[in-house]
């Protein structure tokens, strides 16, 4: 009920509806250009897709037909006359332009030689006279493709192609230094400055071969030994920064073998597998001039005894002129470095043996009445005889008396007095 009264403009209450208001704006005018039906759907916006240019403003305006014609040409390249089609545009009353792809040809210039030229400079035993026209004919064929002349040689001896280059190269420096006035006018030259050689340009092309059927696992193990390299040179350049840099009054000293060892092993860098590289022992037949030398040094410098030691060596080092580590570490320097350790070790062992030998002589003449320890442990009872003499030497025992147990009157000392005893009174 309530659609058929809004279907005919009454109100729900049964009254007629008052009338609508109208609205005072001015109506939006339709565009020029757009239908009214298209006008309608977009409410009024603007197309999204309406041309911002006017059609038609763009257009070339269409000129007079060109002609084609089908010409023919001669290519500079060929020197038999050979004669080609082509289309090209035809313009009444020019001439034949001439083929378009004419200047992009580069011809080499390939040296030629007259018989008295080759009797004079360019004799080889190992190549005939034959074998160099055909080399040169090839070369002017093929524009020096040295693999298609090899191909295409057709003589009974067979060549190769570094053969071709070294013989190709060398004629034509030998007739660029003949037909020079001065040298120097072509010492810059590139075949004078640079010649072909065939041993290098063999070695290279066998490197390349070996390069290219290598395996991954053989690859992984050449960036693990560059890896390794690089860290070795890197510790050495550590070592010898130390070794310039001067040393202050409390810091150590640059050349001292503690700190050649703290430089050598601070940077170590991983290598191409991701592992920490060891500085154990060096692999068999291997001479490591890098951190593994350093680390020896080091130790052999210290020794068992101690820093005091690895002190008085360096001193004893400086006395004799040399340095506390080997300028340039190679192996027979290496070597003697560490056999003159050695022998300065056993020298300070010696001295120190002498020392303590001394000592126990001073004391037994000192004391010629008292029980001697020697440096084995070793115990010695030196008795005064009533001449004087001391008396008892060939007595040793092993150490001292174990707790409550007497001593052997035997070995009781005759210069102590007995030891009183104290009695209580009650």
């Amino acid at each position: 009920m309530a659609d058929a009264k809004d279907i005919l403009g009454l109100r729900q209450d049964g009254l007629p509806k008052g009338k609508a208001k109208v609205s005072k704006e001015p109506a939006q005018r339709k565009p020029d250009g757009v239908s009214r039906e298209v006008y309608a759907l977009t409410g009024g916006l603007p197309h999204a897709i309406m041309p911002a240019v006017e059609v038609g403003k763009g257009k070339k305006k269409a000129g007079k037909a060109v002609r084609w014609g089908w010409l023919p040409f001669t290519p500079a390249a060929r020197k038999d006359a050979l004669q080609l089609h082509h289309w090209v545009p035809l313009t009444p009353g020019a001439p034949a332009a001439p083929y378009q792809f004419d200047k992009f040809r580069r011809a080499l210039e390939v040296p030629e030689y007259s018989d008295e030229e080759y009797a004079r400079c360019l004799q080889d035993p190992r190549w005939s006279r034959e074998e160099t026209d055909q080399l040169l004919t090839l070369a002017r064929q093929y524009d020096l493709r040295f693999i298609i002349m090899a191909d295409r040689w057709g003589l009974d001896r067979p060549r190769s192609v570094e053969e071709m280059k070294e013989r190709y190269y060398g004629v034509a420096r030998q007739l660029l230094l003949a037909r020079a006035h001065d040298e120097d006018d072509v010492a810059d030259h590139p075949l004078v400055k640079e010649p072909f050689n065939v041993v290098h340009e063999v070695t290279r092309k066998k490197a390349l071969t070996l390069l290219l059927s290598q395996s991954k696992e053989q690859e992984q193990e050449e960036h693990e030994v560059m890896a390794e390299a690089r860290r070795i040179a890197e510790a050495r350049k550590a070592a010898a920064a130390l070794l310039r840099k001067p040393s202050g009054p409390e810091a150590t000293p640059a050349g001292t073998p503690k700190a050649l060892l703290k430089a050598a092993t601070a940077v170590q860098p991983p290598t191409a597998t991701g592992a920490a590289p060891s500085t154990g022992k060096a692999p068999p037949r291997m001479y490591v001039r890098g951190v593994r030398l350093a680390a020896a040094a080091a130790q052999a410098a210290q020794g068992p005894q101690g820093s005091r030691t690895a002190k008085r060596l360096e001193k004893t080092l400086e006395e004799l002129g040399l340095a506390p580590a080997p300028r340039v570490p190679t192996r027979a320097v290496c070597l003697e470095y560490e056999r003159l350790r050695k022998a300065i070790a056993v020298l300070y062992m010696l001295q120190k043996k002498v020392q303590q030998k001394e000592a126990e002589a001073a004391a037994l003449r000192d004391n010629p009445g008292t029980d001697v320890r020697l440096a084995d442990g070793k115990w010695v009872q030196r008795s005064v005889s009533t001449r004087g003499t001391p008396t008892g030497a060939g007595v040793k025992r092993k150490g001292p008396h174990k707790s409550g147990e007497e001593p052997s009157p035997t070995l009781q000392p005759q210069h102590k007095r007995a030891r009183k005893v104290k009695t209580h009174d009650d």
